[in-house]
């Protein structure tokens, strides 16, 4: 049960870093071999808080394709609360 947890810590990790980095491919890989498409990081950042930050329009798409939940919540004081709406605006205008 360790293994599998630390596999899907693993696969999960990949596809954080493949939408900060922008990678498309691999990320869509990562979805299809299981990573939890709301999983988040240190600060509770899912892959699409991810790739919105960065600025992959591409890979938004992608992972707003993929069914992904939109309700997000940004709790940590690190990270500004702003409406999914207004960021994607903000962000692609």
């Amino acid at each position: 049960m360790a293994i599998l947890k630390h596999a899907q810590k693993s696969l999960n990790n990949a596809l954080l870093q493949y939408c900060q980095t922008g990678d498309v491919a691999m990320a869509r890989r990562c979805l299809f071999a299981g990573a939890d498409i709301g999983c988040g990081d240190w600060l509770n950042d899912t892959p699409l808080h991810i790739a919105i930050t960065y600025g992959h329009k591409e890979l938004v798409d992608m992972l707003v394709d993929r069914s992904l939940s939109l309700s997000l919540s940004l709790t940590d004081s690190l990270s500004p609360s702003l409406p999914l709406s207004l960021s994607l605006s903000l962000l692609f205008s």
